[in-house]
């Protein structure tokens, strides 16, 4: 939303107070010269100094040459911006009243309305209604309130439509977690599907996983732990150098997966809320020298995170999380307070 300079309220705010300034000016700049010949003259003429009447002349005339600049400088001040570029000082300045910036305000916030109606996105809705403050008729603010409801109403309908849309799109290859085992059975056509059939074939496959920290990829035990998870997955996947030996959160934490493979990478400071920013498919590795941990976003609804984790007997208990293990609790880590790593795997 791009706004004419004229039509910014903070600009009619500052031009409010050049016209203050201004007026303070003409009016004062002649009372000063006045006074201050008053003063000079009535000195002189007690004095009765004919030398210093000629002085006084003189030093009035000074005066008065630099009141009249300070009398001027308004009418320099509106040349020097009358020749900057898309920028009309008389408008301006004709709109800073308070009656100019109230009705700035409102027809900024109906751009703000038109723009949030045209992209039905939280962002601009979120910058509709922090505008809102700043609408001081309160009949159109209550207008304005109830529009937006309903514009909220339909973002939250477009979201979860688009939610519904991801998850229809990744059940195309969805492998049977009760056949056996062979390299490559597990792959999808996306990292997600990867994620989600290795996951499956742990939870409710024919065997009864328990968590166990070392492991070998492909898992062909009944036991598995995180980082082995996520190496099996993008062994699966494709990478078939993770064969071997699990990929501890220390190794995926510190590898440059960027310049190795391509891949995207982001970190994070300690006690960051990862929450809203991770998205389905990607791995979240928390790293200290003392502790690590990692799993994979299955997905995010309402708020809510669920991870593909194998940090604990209990997650992996068959039949138990075939979902995922919703809110994993190191997504904000108020415990251990260990900075983050987000990677997203490029396509094999």
């Amino acid at each position: 939303m791009i706004l004419s300079i004229c039509d910014v309220p903070e600009v009619l705010k500052v031009m409010k107070i050049v016209k203050v300034v201004i007026l303070a000016i003409k009016i004062a700049v002649p009372i000063m010269l006045i006074i201050s010949l008053m003063i000079d003259y009535t000195k002189v003429i007690v004095s009765k100094d004919s030398d210093a009447l000629v002085k006084t002349n003189r030093l009035s005339v000074n005066k008065a040459a630099a009141l009249v600049l300070l009398f001027l400088v308004p009418t320099f001040v509106k040349i020097i911006v009358q020749i900057a570029p898309d920028f009309t000082y008389s408008a301006c300045l004709n709109n800073a009243t308070d009656a100019g910036i109230k009705a700035s305000y409102e027809s900024t916030m109906k751009k703000y309305m038109d723009s949030v109606k045209l992209k039905l996105d939280s962002s601009t809705y979120t910058l509709a209604v922090d505008y809102l403050k700043n609408i001081e008729d309160e009949e159109l603010k209550r207008k304005y309130q109830e529009e937006l409801e309903v514009i909220n109403k339909k973002i939250e309908e477009e979201k979860k439509k688009k939610e519904e849309k991801e998850e229809t799109t990744t059940v195309s290859k969805r492998p049977d977690p009760m056949a056996p085992y062979a390299p490559g059975l597990l792959k999808g056509d996306t990292f997600l599907e990867t994620a989600r059939n290795v996951w499956e074939r742990i939870v409710l496959g024919e065997k009864n996983f328990r968590y166990e920290q070392g492991n070998y990829v492909p898992v062909m035990t009944n036991f598995c732990d995180c980082s082995t998870y996520v190496s099996w997955v993008i062994y699966e996947y494709g990478y078939t150098d993770f064969y071997g030996r699990q990929r501890t959160c220390k190794h995926l934490y510190n590898t440059n997966y960027r310049e190795l493979y391509g891949w995207e990478e982001y970190y994070y400071p300690a006690r960051t809320d990862l929450t809203f920013i991770v998205r389905p498919g990607d791995i979240v590795v928390r790293r200290t020298e003392g502790s690590g941990h990692t799993n994979i976003i299955a997905s995010v609804k309402g708020g809510v995170v669920y991870g593909y984790d194998c940090g604990d007997s209990k997650w992996v208990k068959h039949g138990e999380y075939p979902n995922g293990i919703p809110n994993p609790y190191f997504i904000k880590d108020a415990q251990k307070h260990r900075p983050a790593k987000i990677i997203r795997v490029k396509k094999r």
